[in-house]
């Protein structure tokens, strides 16, 4: 299997895992990978883009939990050979990770989403990263924080209800202090 193929597998198989996890076990398709993995969303117009949240979107305008999940985060999917923690952070800018990182969130602010980035290194399970101040919204232990991002594995953050994970999300966005990343240099200090 080539990295293409590996990286579709790995977005369909989390749409399944969180279309199930969104709608408790009732569905498996309430999010969909999204035609070009979220490629497409830059071509849609604004109303299409409302259901579009990154690699994954919505089938159905009429999908009342995963509607809410896809209009709060932007997310980005990627399976890698092999993470290379080390090159986020002891390298300024640069990695795949980092990279990757950075490529959400400057795809999540238009369209004024949090960014939500699920990577997988191949033979290990899947690790979510997110904005540090949606990681402290949650009583969640085991979380690795570095710069404007905090990292943990999916396995954690799904172990809070939806609801609880949307509504920390949109305390970020629309509570007193809406969430905004400002870009900050690692320090060397």
């Amino acid at each position: 299997m080539n990295s293409n193929e590996k990286g579709g597998e790995f977005e369909r198989l989390m749409a399944g895992h969180l279309s199930r996890w969104l709608t408790r076990g009732t569905q498996s398709r309430a999010l969909w990978r999204t035609p070009g993995s979220g490629a497409m969303a830059g071509r849609l117009s604004p109303a299409q883009q409302r259901w579009v949240g990154g690699d994954l979107g919505v089938l159905d305008k009429e999908c009342g939990i995963a509607c809410s999940f896809i209009e709060l985060f932007h997310i980005e999917l990627k399976h890698y050979k092999q993470l290379d923690w080390h090159t986020m952070v002891y390298t300024e800018d640069s990695g795949f990770l980092w990279q990757t990182w950075k490529k959400a969130v400057r795809q999540a602010g238009p369209s004024n989403r949090l960014p939500l980035v699920i990577v997988k290194q191949n033979f290990q399970p899947p690790v979510a990263m997110a904005p540090p101040e949606f990681w402290v919204t949650l009583p969640l232990r085991f979380v690795l924080f570095y710069e404007e991002v905090g990292t943990a594995p999916l396995k954690n953050l799904l172990s809070f209800s939806p609801n609880e994970v949307i509504e920390a999300a949109r305390k970020l966005r629309y509570g007193p202090q809406a969430y905004r990343i400002i870009p900050r240099r690692p320090s060397l200090a």
